[in-house]
């Protein structure tokens, strides 16, 4: 029987050569919750294994976008740093691969106060 490691490493085989389909040169995008800080350390050796020629990364979470939410206006809220999306535009422009990894965030809501 196979160890939760090992799954995990399979798993993140899986997604840089056939989710992303990591070419030899090419850079790649991961986007992922701080607590999937593991499979992002396998993404990237398995991207890099492939060929990456670099690996980016785009941490994010639940608890600070809660903050966030709770203490800024609206305004903030709305307001998307340019800096940010043109940094990813470019490297998308690039042809960039893009690996977006996901967790739950359940509950993650619960502490927002709505307007």
């Amino acid at each position: 029987m196979e160890t939760f490691a090992q799954k995990l490493e399979k798993y993140a085989e899986l997604a840089v050569k056939v989710g992303a389909n990591v070419q030899r040169g090419e850079e790649v995008i991961v986007k992922a919750p701080v607590d999937a800080a593991e499979l992002v350390r396998l993404v990237t050796e398995k991207a890099y294994q492939a060929g990456a020629k670099r690996v980016y990364y785009n941490w994010t979470d639940d608890r600070l976008d809660s903050l966030r939410l709770n203490y800024t206006s609206e305004d903030v809220i709305r307001d998307y740093p340019v800096w940010k999306a043109e940094a990813l535009t470019a490297l998308v422009k690039r042809g960039a691969a893009c690996i977006d990894i996901r967790t739950t965030g359940l509950g993650m809501m619960e502490e927002v106060d709505p307007p």
